[in-house]
């Protein structure tokens, strides 16, 4: 019996277990982003000089980025407690961007 080939497999479509294990995966993700960008932004408040803050806070930044990206792969819904973290990161940002622009 021959073997299907790499491309044969690909044209495949997803089975729902192979749909649930990526949404999984997308999951997993959003929350280890959000929760790096959080902890990052907590570490950043007790940085010990300017130095940490900001390279704290571009480590928070970057990790809001992917989880902003990954929330719009899950479709993660308004008002849900991951969209609230993500905003209230999302602000602390922006406010600390501000104030580092204003230095």
């Amino acid at each position: 019996m021959k073997r299907p080939t790499r491309e044969a497999l690909q044209a495949l479509p997803m089975t729902a277990n192979q749909a649930t294990a990526t949404q999984a995966g997308f999951e997993q993700g959003l929350f280890d982003q959000l929760d790096q960008g959080l902890s990052c932004a907590v570490r950043s408040i007790g940085a010990l000089d300017e130095n940490e803050q900001l390279t704290l806070l571009s480590e928070a930044e970057i990790a809001y980025q992917h989880a902003i990206y990954l929330a719009e792969q899950t479709g993660t819904l308004r008002g849900s407690p991951v969209a609230k973290s993500l905003h209230q990161l999302g602000t602390f940002l922006a406010r600390n961007h501000i104030l580092q622009q204003g230095n």
